[in-house]
């Protein structure tokens, strides 16, 4: 019924038959589902989501043939994934026969019942226009369209300038497709606009981690934690960047807190602390936390390199090498790994060993091995 009384207020909203008809296809009314379907699609005539829906609703009542017309439409136009699903199968299962059958006559409103709307002003339309823009957005983002769901928030950002949620929400969506500039200038936009600056910091930091800029992606993170010390996914950040920029003892710090609290989320906080306190020279808590994390991953090479290397500077060779041989297993081509289990088993006088090893280093390298390989 809202529907019917946007469509009847002469202005034309984008997508209102194709809302319509979603609305009429939850009630099971697929005959006047598909109605407004055919005149979304006279509206929008590319949109695939449009066909997917129609063909559904043809699906469900028999027409097999022409639905199969329709997802091939949709595919074309970019849908990934056509046809019914699981929960449109239940959805139709519990539909009351009798609606169907009452399909074939579509209902009318009677004369009398039929008032004069008040002109939408341009208030209501934007906010129309908005909630049509932010749903399609989430479409594409299921279908995994992130591309297209920043074009969608452009409009939704356009429509409303002032409304810091909107530039955060555009940022986070640009994250995904790698665009970091436009991150922070979102991010930057939001923050005149009022949000909350440690999301702001945070969105920067991530954005600045993606170009490579570990000094001031830490700096950022920073800020961000200022603002939220509580906030898991702020401390794991920051952390993992204090180890990128060589401020071991602080990472060891935050991700301790990490792992107090959050360790099931942030299983990788394990390792990260690892490599910070092998380089602390705490060697056996970075031997400890490198078995729980190969505990959880067994075949994390990199793991298992560090362990290696803190059972070297424990000179426990013999150990090391164990470990060592099962980081090679798990990554052939890191020459790093046969190079420090050769200068183990040199200081265990396995000179044989050594050799293969180093032989090994000179075929992995080719062109690019060195006089010292």
């Amino acid at each position: 019924n809202c529907f019917d009384t946007v469509i009847r207020s002469g202005q034309r909203y984008e997508n209102a038959h194709y809302y319509k008809g979603l609305a009429e296809y939850q009630l099971g009314k697929y005959d006047l589902a598909i109605a407004d379907f055919d005149v979304a699609l006279e509206e929008t005539p590319n949109d695939g989501l449009i066909y997917n829906s129609r063909g559904k609703a043809k699906e469900l009542l028999g027409n097999k043939s022409a639905a199969k017309k329709d997802y091939k439409m949709a595919k074309e136009l970019g849908v990934k994934v056509v046809g019914l699903n699981t929960a449109d199968k239940a959805a139709a299962s519990s539909v009351n026969p009798e609606n169907i059958a009452a399909q074939a006559t579509p209902q009318t409103l009677e004369a009398e019942t039929v008032t004069e709307t008040a002109p939408v002003t341009a208030e209501e339309r934007a906010i129309l226009d908005e909630a049509v823009n932010r749903r399609l957005a989430n479409e594409k983002i299921a279908e995994g369209d992130v591309y297209s769901a920043v074009a969608l928030y452009d409009n939704v950002v356009n429509g409303d300038p002032t409304n810091a949620a909107n530039y955060l929400e555009r940022a986070r969506l640009k994250l995904k497709v790698n665009d970091y500039d436009g991150v922070i200038n979102d991010s930057e936009m939001a923050l005149k606009m009022g949000a909350d600056p440690s999301s702001v910091y945070f969105y920067q930091g991530k954005a600045l981690e993606g170009k490579n800029n570990y000094p001031l992606a830490y700096k950022a993170y920073a800020f961000a934690l200022r603002g939220a010390p509580e906030n898991p996914e702020y401390r794991y950040s920051f952390g993992n960047m204090a180890f990128n920029v060589g401020r071991f003892a602080e990472a060891d710090e935050i991700l301790s807190l990490v792992l107090e609290s959050d360790a099931a989320q942030y299983p990788d906080a394990y390792l990260i602390r690892a490599k910070a306190r092998y380089q602390m020279g705490e060697f056996y808590s970075a031997i400890a936390d490198a078995a729980k994390y190969t505990k959880l991953y067994p075949k994390c090479a990199e793991a298992y390199f560090y362990s290696a290397m803190s059972k070297t500077a424990l000179k426990s060779y013999e150990d090391a090498v164990k470990d060592f041989n099962l980081a090679v297993k798990y990554d052939k081509d890191n020459t790093n790994y046969y190079l420090f289990r050769a200068r183990a088993n040199l200081a265990l006088e396995d000179y044989k060993k050594v050799a293969s090893d180093y032989k090994k280093i000179v075929e992995i390298k080719k062109e690019n091995a060195t006089t010292e390989d």
